[in-house]
């Protein structure tokens, strides 16, 4: 079904093959095809078995610069994720726990227990805002950086493949691009109204390019 390496799909160095639309054999991190939930039930949990046929899975959807791209984005978001969750734990875990040890010994140590209230109040947020706004950053950049076609690819294959956290990001990038309203989803992107728009789009830089 598909070429591995390694044992766990947590495991960076674990790769599976995907032989994309345009005939290219692209490898995939293993924790970036579990994003996909298309992939996952394909699979059926093979993506965690290391014994599995050592030859490359077509994905007729989607073409390889679609799907490089997809793990371009997926990489840098899983590393975000990390991130959040390191915060979460900060938050819910680790501070209530100092707050417990401290709680007996406020009045003896009114300083240590301030800035445990600083921490919480004012340090934590901070830094959540500015990991968010290092996300927004990163988002805008990456969806930038693309052509009509590829944002248009890029939400039918995420489409496709079912990756939530990618077609929440992209979509506002493709309204605005197009000048659509929150109302234009998906759906929108399939419909032969939307092919009308891409076409007059594609249309102006056809010109150019033969004069």
């Amino acid at each position: 079904m598909a070429t591995y390496g390694g044992s766990s799909s947590s495991n960076p160095t674990r790769m599976v093959t995907f032989k994309t639309s345009d005939g290219k054999e692209v490898k995939v991190p293993v924790a970036i095809a579990m994003e996909s939930k298309t992939l996952r039930e394909v699979f059926d949990g093979d993506l965690d078995r290391p014994e599995v046929e050592n030859a490359p899975f077509p994905l007729s959807n989607v073409d390889s610069q679609t799907l490089r791209l997809i793990v371009g984005f997926t990489r840098v978001t899983l590393q975000f994720r990390s991130k959040y969750e390191a915060f979460e734990k900060e938050r819910l875990v680790e501070l209530p726990s100092k707050y417990e040890a401290l709680e007996i010994e406020r009045v003896l140590l009114p300083s240590k227990y301030q800035a445990l209230e600083i921490a919480r109040e004012f340090e934590l947020p901070l830094k959540y805002q500015a990991l968010e706004k290092e996300r927004q950053k990163f988002e805008t950049e990456f969806f930038g950086r693309q052509s009509d076609e590829a944002i248009v690819k890029l939400i039918k294959a995420a489409d496709f493949l079912e990756i939530k956290e990618l077609l929440d990001s992209v979509m506002p990038s493709f309204r605005k691009r197009f000048g659509l309203g929150d109302d234009k989803g998906v759906d929108f992107v399939y419909s032969a109204e939307a092919e009308e728009i891409f076409r007059r789009r594609a249309a102006p830089a056809s010109v150019g390019a033969r004069t």
